[in-house]
């Protein structure tokens, strides 16, 4: 069985004289033809997890990953296909998060991108400021630390009630 040539992003591929990985043997990545790529590329666009697109072609995930590791670091074999693949990964959030946007706005500005994320901070911000005469800033606090703190005057306050009680009881003859 002879095997075609193929040319994937000007990359001549194949057998013989296709790019080839450390260890001599032309990657596989380097024998998909262009249509095998745009599937895949297809598919995660669609919105499939990129390993089980990569799978699609008898291709492991621990190799897709490799692949894409590759292509950041500027591989040239591998480059192109890691830039494709982030676009489909980016359009196809872009997409869903729009339409989540539409649907439920307060589902996707309090569980999706418009959450809080560490140095990020988003909608779910706990941030609340109290102001002070004019306007002006007195005090800007957690939203949870504030409500723990009433808890604990409320637990207090209770606890004091209590021991007033307790107090009167016992001076009664």
């Amino acid at each position: 069985m002879t095997r075609r040539r193929r040319r994937v992003s000007g990359v001549s591929t194949g057998t013989r004289g296709g790019a080839k990985s450390p260890g001599g043997r032309p990657s596989k990545l380097a024998m998909l033809s262009a249509t095998d790529i745009a599937t895949v590329v297809g598919m995660i666009h669609a919105g499939t997890f990129d390993w089980v697109a990569a799978r699609a072609l008898h291709v492991t995930p621990k190799t897709f990953y490799e692949w894409m590791k590759r292509g950041r670091d500027g591989d040239p074999l591998y480059a192109d296909f890691a830039e494709q693949v982030d676009t489909a990964r980016a359009n196809a959030r872009a997409v869903r998060e729009i339409a989540i946007a539409k649907k439920d706005p307060r589902t996707w500005l309090m569980q999706g991108p418009g959450r809080d994320r560490v140095g990020e901070p988003g909608w779910t911000s706990g941030a609340v400021q109290v102001t002070g005469v004019g306007g002006g800033p007195l005090l800007t606090q957690d939203r949870t630390s504030a409500a723990l703190l009433q808890r604990l005057d409320k637990m207090a306050e209770r606890k004091a009630l209590a021991e007033q009680r307790r107090a009167g009881r016992e001076a009664a003859p």
